[in-house]
């Protein structure tokens, strides 16, 4: 959940306009910010995301 920006952001966090949102959840597919800056330039984090939910799947498996 995003807080209201008062006197800067904890270190755990970004700032997204006058926001300051949580930076687990940038790049997780979901706009967070109202500008949708938080899934912006993603690219290679969606790729390892899903390889590292791949590889977790095929741990389980085992």
């Amino acid at each position: 959940m995003a807080s209201s920006l008062s006197t800067g952001c904890l270190p755990n966090e970004f700032r997204c306009g006058d926001l300051c949102v949580d930076v687990l959840r940038r790049c997780n597919r979901v706009p967070d910010c109202p500008n949708g800056e938080d899934e912006m330039d993603c690219g290679a984090l969606y790729r390892n995301r899903t390889m590292n939910s791949s590889k977790i799947y095929q741990d389980d498996k085992l």
